[in-house]
């Protein structure tokens, strides 16, 4: 197995694979078909698939599904015979604007997790109504609470991850992550600070879509885009340039194949950052070679 598999990364209090799988396909009918052309049954296969490779963080949200991801991932947790670490995220809703909000939150997405505790709680984005100085005495109370055994952001700028670290750093709780989108076509977190600062600041980037949405696939050819909700995503536009289209052809060892010669001038991004992929079983065997 790849060592951008197995090597681990600090995340918090403990260390993870470099590669997670994320949660939001194995819920979502609107966006990926779930209920159609997904079921539980694929999202088991896509989880078997993962232990199999060693990978072992899920990554899921309270706003997947609005809630059946968590229930599916607490499912499939319950019944795996290894230890898998599981993140989720609380949604800072309009209505929520009190920090114990984010400490009731994570007691319903436990409930539906079946679990005592979280390895890792992540604020989805921020607040449109809550300082992120509120959100953190938030994160940080579920930390003292005993729900979480650490805590993240997602989608936080460079300003609000250093606001985030200075905050929690008061109640000496750690920032354990930032996930931001980062792949090879979506380069943002290198010019905008954030990638930056969570080096300074020994913060984990996590980073979500690492293979552009599947524009680095090779699965796409120029003019084609998924049937899902991707295929409205700036990264399928025609004049973008897309991986080696004969990765459609022959088997899926020989995709795997060429995907792993077209992923080479990324390992060095991956080798650097933990990274949840969409957690289709029919991509899973492949994307675990890339």
């Amino acid at each position: 197995m790849s060592e951008i598999v197995t090597a681990d990364i600090g995340l918090g209090q403990f260390s993870v694979g470099r590669i997670g799988v994320g949660a939001m396909p194995w819920s979502d009918s609107r966006s990926f078909g779930y209920g159609s052309r997904l079921g539980l049954a694929q999202a088991r296969e896509a989880f078997d698939a993962c232990l199999g490779a060693e990978i072992t963080l899920v990554d899921t949200a309270e706003l997947y599904g609005f809630g059946k991801s968590e229930r599916i991932v607490g499912e499939l947790v319950r019944a795996s015979p290894q230890s898998v670490c599981v993140a989720t995220k609380y949604a800072p809703y309009p209505w929520r604007f009190t920090r114990d909000s984010v400490s009731a939150a994570l007691r319903r997405s436990l409930r539906r997790l079946d679990r005592e505790q979280v390895d890792l709680y992540q604020i989805h984005f921020p607040s449109p109504v809550m300082s992120v100085a509120r959100l953190m005495e938030g994160l940080a109370d579920a930390v003292e609470a005993g729900l979480t055994r650490c805590v993240g952001v997602s989608n936080f700028s460079a300003a609000q991850t250093r606001e985030a670290h200075e905050v929690l750093a008061r109640r000496s709780v750690a920032l354990a992550s930032n996930q931001v989108e980062y792949s090879l076509v979506r380069r943002r977190p290198e010019k905008n600070g954030v990638l930056e600062a969570c080096r300074e600041l020994d913060v984990t980037l996590i980073a979500y879509s690492p293979l552009g949405r599947g524009v680095l696939s090779g699965k796409y050819r120029p003019g084609a885009s998924p049937s899902d909700m991707r295929r409205r995503s700036p990264a399928f536009k025609t004049d973008r340039p897309r991986a080696d289209p004969a990765a459609n052809r022959g088997s899926a060892r020989g995709r795997c194949g060429t995907r792993q010669r077209n992923a080479s001038a990324g390992r060095a991004q991956l080798a650097r950052t933990s990274v949840p992929r969409p957690a289709d079983p029919r991509r899973q065997e492949c994307d675990t070679g890339a």
